[in-house]
């Protein structure tokens, strides 16, 4: 059951946010399933593109702040 508060911020969403968040957090999803068939840590995941384990720890566990579809 959501709240109202929840209710009122889901109403005020415009669609394109909503589909762009549905499409990280499915992307996300796949990405952590991957790691975990191939017996991949996210450090090493970092490692391959040069990147921070803290920088793909954010992409991974949708605390990162990508850019949305331009308006």
């Amino acid at each position: 059951m959501r709240s109202k508060v929840a209710e009122r911020i889901l109403a005020r969403t415009p669609k394109d946010v909503k589909i762009f968040t549905r499409l990280y957090t499915d992307i996300v999803m796949r990405i952590n399933s991957v790691l975990k068939e191939k017996g991949y840590t996210q450090k090493s995941l970092a490692e391959k593109p040069d990147k921070r384990p803290s920088e793909t720890h954010k992409w991974l566990n949708d605390e990162h702040k990508l850019n949305s579809p331009a308006h």
